[in-house]
């Protein structure tokens, strides 16, 4: 059955900011620093709201700054021919749609945006460059066709923000991919595949990544996070075995069932990879997708390429097989310690991802 793949990206990262009149303790790096924050327009913006409370004070002072900043990061896009905005127009958009107007459209533009996650340097442990006001971001991409033009898309963003502006990503941000199949979500049997190829292959693809992202707080491992993870064998009283656990996923009747093995949070932010916007109670979500959390923080364009199309290949062969198929296949490499990651990306279509991640593995791929 013909089906249209989409995906949409989360790019989290620090911004450095200095206000005007500060020295630029890097002054031979021409990204701006200067003008991206605007306190004196933020110290009037508090005078006018007039809050005497210091925890609303607080509040309104770092939306404010955020909405500066923002609006900063979107007109960039803007300029570049991208749809741009921001969480101030989100709140003006709901505003207008409870007087009557039309409902927000999510996920059609490039979202500028903010994620109380991510930690700066100062508050994470790390000094950076201490002259800096570090800024915390978050850019959400629009739904998005799998098309080489919009994986194109996808990395001039990339380019564009990390070439203009000062940025780092630390232990705290992240690369968030979901992909889906727009509003549709995806049919039970490729939410059976699906989940039973990332328990069967979670240590191979773990490799692909830093350790520090391995079972981290923000993309808990399904292994130890996961109600099948503790489920016990009712025979022997002993754990089930790995082939038994895939075999417990094949086995539901429903993707629901499925979600209920292998995600145990509502919603499973916490995991490596979030089913719970694929479960039929959000049928009517424009967000029907599955979210692959585990990668680091990166705005480098090949890297963020590379990682889309893992994500977006296992999640179209599991669309590709019958769960029967998929159950027989999955057998048959499962506890074989030669087939590696790169045999995996072999498997689901991916010649070229086995070269790019080779490299990195240091192999001889």
């Amino acid at each position: 059955m013909a089906h249209t793949t989409t995906f949409g990206v989360e790019f989290e990262f620090c911004l450095a900011t200095l206000p005007e009149g500060a020295c630029d303790p890097e002054p031979y790096d021409a990204r701006q620093v200067y003008t991206i924050s605007d306190t004196i327009a933020v110290n009037n913006g508090m005078q006018s709201l007039n809050i005497l409370d210091p925890i609303l004070r607080r509040h309104y002072k770092e939306r404010l700054q955020n909405d500066i900043l923002q609006r900063h990061i979107a007109d960039t896009l803007i300029s570049a021919g991208f749809s741009a905005i921001t969480d101030e127009d989100v709140r003006r958009q709901y505003n207008e749609a409870l007087l009557s107007g039309p409902e927000p459209v999510h996920y059609k533009s490039w979202n500028i945006t903010t994620d109380s996650s991510i930690r700066v340097p100062g508050e994470d442990g790390t000094a950076g460059v201490a002259e800096y006001e570090w800024c915390k971001v978050e850019v959400i991409s629009p739904v998005l066709t799998y098309t080489p033009q919009a994986i194109r898309q996808v990395q001039k963003v990339c380019k564009l923000i990390s070439r203009r502006y000062r940025i780092l990503t630390n232990e705290w941000c992240g690369l968030h991919v979901h992909v889906g199949q727009g509003s549709k979500g995806l049919p039970d049997y490729a939410v059976k595949n699906l989940a039973a190829m990332i328990w069967a292959f979670e240590d191979r693809l773990d490799l692909l990544h830093p350790l520090y992202r391995s079972n981290d707080a923000a993309c808990n491992s399904l292994y130890n996070s996961a109600p099948l993870s503790r489920e016990d064998n009712f025979e022997t009283d002993q754990p089930l075995l790995l082939i038994e656990q895939i075999d417990r996923i094949l086995e539901c009747k429903t993707g629901d069932q499925v979600i209920s093995l292998v995600n145990d949070e509502c919603p499973s932010y916490g995991s490596a990879y979030n089913f719970w916007n694929l479960l039929s109670q959000h049928s009517q979500s424009s967000k029907r997708t599955i979210e692959f959390r585990q990668h680091e923080g990166t705005l480098e364009a090949k890297r963020v390429e590379n990682w889309i199309k893992v994500c977006v290949h296992l999640v179209e062969f599991a669309l590709q097989i019958q769960p029967d198929c998929m159950g027989e296949f999955l057998r048959s490499v499962v506890d074989e310690e030669e087939y590696t990651v790169e045999d995996m990306l072999l498997s689901i279509g991916l010649p070229r991802q086995v070269k790019y991640y080779g490299k990195a593995l240091g192999t001889k791929s």
